[in-house]
Parts: C-alpha cells; sequence; structure tokens
C-alpha cells in the first residue's frame, strides 16, 4: 500500500512539474513576443515623431530633435548647432549646379547614393562645409550643411527620407 501511495505521489509530481515547466515555457514566450511588439511600438512611435515638410515637388522627414522652418525660396533645419539648408529649382538641371559647384567649392566628394536618389557631394562651398546636390524628379535639391562630416549618420537619415511627390 506504501508503494503505491509513494508511486501516486511520484506522478503527481512529474505532471504538475511538466505542467509548470510548459507554463514557464508560455511565459517566456509570451515575454519574448511582448518585447518584440514594444520594440516595434517604439519604432513606430520614433518615425511618427518626425515631422514632414511638404517642399515644391518633394516631401522631406524632419527628425522631432530637430526644428525646421520653411520659407519661400528654402527651409532651414537646426539642431544644436548643426543646421541644414535646403533649397530647390523646379526644371533644374543637375549638370549645371554640378558645374557650378564644382567651380566654386574646394572639392568634390564620393556621392552618396539613398534609396533612388545619388546626391553629389562638395566641400566648403561659400557658407557650407558640406553641400549635397540631387536631381529628385524634375528638379534639383541642393542641402547645404554647417557640418564638416559628410557621412554624419543624422544628416543621412534626413536625406534618405527625400521623397519625390
Amino acid at each position: 500500500m506504501k508503494k503505491v501511495l509513494f508511486f501516486g505521489a511520484v506522478l503527481a509530481g512529474l505532471t504538475l512539474a511538466s505542467c509548470g515547466k510548459k507554463g514557464a515555457e508560455a511565459t517566456t514566450e509570451k515575454d519574448a513576443n511582448a518585447t518584440t511588439e514594444q520594440v516595434e511600438s517604439k519604432a513606430t512611435e520614433t518615425e511618427a515623431e518626425a515631422k514632414v515638410e511638404d517642399r515644391a515637388w518633394y516631401t522631406v522627414a524632419i527628425p522631432a530633435s530637430w526644428e525646421s522652418k520653411q520659407y519661400a525660396s528654402e527651409m532651414i533645419v537646426k539642431k544644436e548647432g548643426a543646421e541644414l539648408n535646403f533649397k530647390e529649382q523646379a526644371k533644374g538641371e543637375l549638370a549645371k549646379w554640378v558645374e557650378n559647384l564644382t567651380k566654386s567649392a574646394e572639392g568634390k566628394l564620393d556621392d552618396i547614393t539613398t534609396g533612388d536618389i545619388t546626391w553629389n557631394v562638395f566641400k566648403n562651398d561659400k557658407n557650407f562645409k558640406t553641400v549635397y546636390v540631387a536631381q529628385v524628379k524634375d528638379g534639383v535639391v541642393r542641402v547645404g550643411s554647417s557640418l564638416e562630416d559628410p557621412n554624419d549618420a543624422e544628416v543621412i537619415k534626413i536625406l534618405q527620407s527625400v521623397k519625390a511627390k
């Protein structure tokens, strides 16, 4: 009789242990899914925080940490000493802009491609330490930067957000 009771107790213990393990695995899986959802939610919130500025034939997503002001002929974007100056010319020819920048800038740097837009990059032109110029749809967009690093991650992120309408 003692053996039967002992065996029943062991069997009951094993059953509870296996159910508890399944419960722990389920909890871990739920926690992992919740963490994934939180990360995705934060990424969506960050994208939602960007302010989309609408220009004549293109748009630019400006991160919330940057301040932007639009004027008829340009848009100024600033953040803690960094400044970007967007200027465009409808029905402009990229070749003419590149030719003029080649004459006035200190030097031509490597091009940067963001999506389907290739930015010609120049060093030290007039009031800008770096200048980016690209054909966007039927016009040309010029972005003058106060930053020396042509590959500044935040500037590249803004350039990547430039989309033709």
